[in-house]
């Protein structure tokens, strides 16, 4: 990655972050414009999260992660044009199947080959489970409390911290 892209890597992960952190407690005490803003900057930062990360997986173990990346962008493209677009279609299993496939490939190749710290990776591996936990709900309606959880835990506690790190440690790369 050049090295103007850093800044930007760095910028959209604590975006990203505070998206998420937005969208969590909007689910729990509103208000309606917070819930839509969130799901909007989502991606927007997603979109500029992905190639940073991407880019610290060596080029070696490049082709899983490449692919993991595809379907974490389609997710959030598909996110994006849901809210901007305001077409009604469910977008839950393309951006939480999405980055949780991508979450899980992603830390489990950094836990495998060392890419990043151990607890790092945990987190991102744990937060990327209650990502497709969400999915569940998709199956079993009466799990509606999985939503709840994720939103509790992930959003609002693992994934931020997950892409806050991450970002400081994208920074460090300049």
């Amino acid at each position: 990655m050049a090295k103007k892209m850093y800044p930007m890597g760095t910028w959209c992960t604590f975006g990203m972050a505070a998206a998420l952190i937005a969208n969590g407690v909007a689910t729990f005490t509103g208000p309606n414009w917070l819930w839509d803003a969130s799901r909007i900057l989502i991606p927007v930062f997603g979109l500029g999260m992905l190639p940073a990360v991407l880019n610290m997986i060596p080029p070696a173990l490049a082709g899983w992660a490449t692919w993991v990346t595809n379907l974490a962008y389609l997710g959030l493209v598909a996110e994006a044009i849901r809210y901007l677009g305001q077409i009604e279609f469910n977008t839950t299993p393309l951006l939480f199947g999405g980055l949780g496939v991508w979450g899980i490939t992603m830390n489990v190749l950094a836990l495998r080959h060392g890419l990043w710290p151990r607890l790092l990776a945990w987190i991102g591996i744990a937060s990327s489970v209650l990502l497709l936990s969400v999915l569940l709900i998709l199956i079993v309606p009466s799990l509606d409390v999985l939503g709840r959880i994720s939103a509790a835990i992930g959003a609002v506690g693992l994934y931020p911290v997950w892409l806050i790190w991450q970002g400081l440690r994208i920074r460090q790369e300049k």
